[in-house]
């Protein structure tokens, strides 16, 4: 069965996006709108950290979960239950941050009224890219790793596009986000390629093949070892050259932190040339990626 994709614009999702994107010192492309958002942007991390709530994992949550829960309260919650457990969740800390979440929209609201209609615009070229290349290159990428890797169904979340090009999935959630750029912003890694990067990611966290690993280490190593066989399957169906110099495009492009860009980049080219030529299993290989890219904190 051919995978489904679900294309939801998402306002909320959008307005969690930007905080995120203020609250780590991200830079805005429209200055307007990060003056207007920096406050309730910051008051919003400041509710997270008052709950103690790791900012890390809150952010990781709030986003996906915000394209899915209309009620700020219940949102609060539910991201809390997330991080803390349902025993340490109480009204208080729902309010608060569910508070300070609906101050967020209200000012975005205020600043972008038309944004919902921006939102449904900006889904045909992405999805129209997606329609002409998408379902070969998942294929493809099944192909290269093991075919049970790659989801039935996932979820694409449009956002406002505030930095030029940007996207994550969401394992837990069976999603992804993605800016809704209407043109790709480097050529040279067209937005129909983090789609599909972003796609093939989701049943990584799956036991079969995470169990083995630290599990808060799961969503980073993925977004590694996915680089390679989702760069050599668009390099078959002619959207890019698969080498090095891409691959660490892509590292920058899609902001993976490594400590040197160059030396990942080596290193998952190298990793995958082994992985291709021998018989190992996908999670054998994520093993060996933890072995390759160990904590350093």
């Amino acid at each position: 069965m051919p995978l489904q994709l679900r294309w939801i614009p998402s306002f909320s999702a959008s307005a969690m996006h930007i905080a995120e994107r203020l609250a780590t010192g991200r830079i805005l492309l429209d200055a307007r709108l990060a003056e207007l958002l920096a406050e309730p942007a910051m008051k919003l991390r400041q509710a997270a950290e008052t709950c103690n709530l790791s900012l890390e994992n809150f952010w990781r949550h709030l986003l996906p979960l915000a394209a899915q829960i209309e009620n700020n309260r219940q949102l609060a919650q539910r991201v809390a239950v997330r991080l803390l457990g349902a025993q340490r969740v109480g009204d208080t800390l729902a309010f608060t941050i569910g508070s300070a979440i609906s101050d967020l929209e209200a000012a975005y609201r205020l600043a972008v009224p038309d944004i919902d209609e921006q939102l449904r615009l900006r889904i045909g070229p992405l999805r129209e890219m997606w329609e002409g290349r998408g379902p070969g290159l998942m294929i493809l990428i099944g192909q290269r790793t093991e075919p049970e890797l790659i989801v039935d169904a996932a979820e694409i979340i449009v956002v406002q596009p505030v930095t030029g090009g940007w996207g994550a999935p969401h394992l837990p959630y069976n999603s992804v986000s993605i800016e809704g750029v209407l043109t790709n912003p480097r050529p040279e890694l067209p937005e129909v390629v983090r789609i599909a990067w972003m796609v093939a990611q989701l049943n990584c966290d799956l036991p079969a093949y995470s169990q083995n690993l630290l599990q808060l280490r799961v969503p980073y190593l993925t977004s590694l070892a996915m680089i390679p066989p989702v760069l050599t399957a668009a390099e078959e169906v002619e959207l890019l050259r698969y080498d090095v110099p891409t691959i660490a495009a892509a590292l920058e492009a899609w902001d993976i932190p490594v400590p040197d860009r160059q030396q990942a980049a080596t290193i998952l080219w190298q990793w995958f040339e082994v992985f291709r030529q021998g018989d190992s299993r996908w999670r054998t290989a994520l093993e060996a990626m933890e072995q390759l890219f160990p904590r350093t904190t």
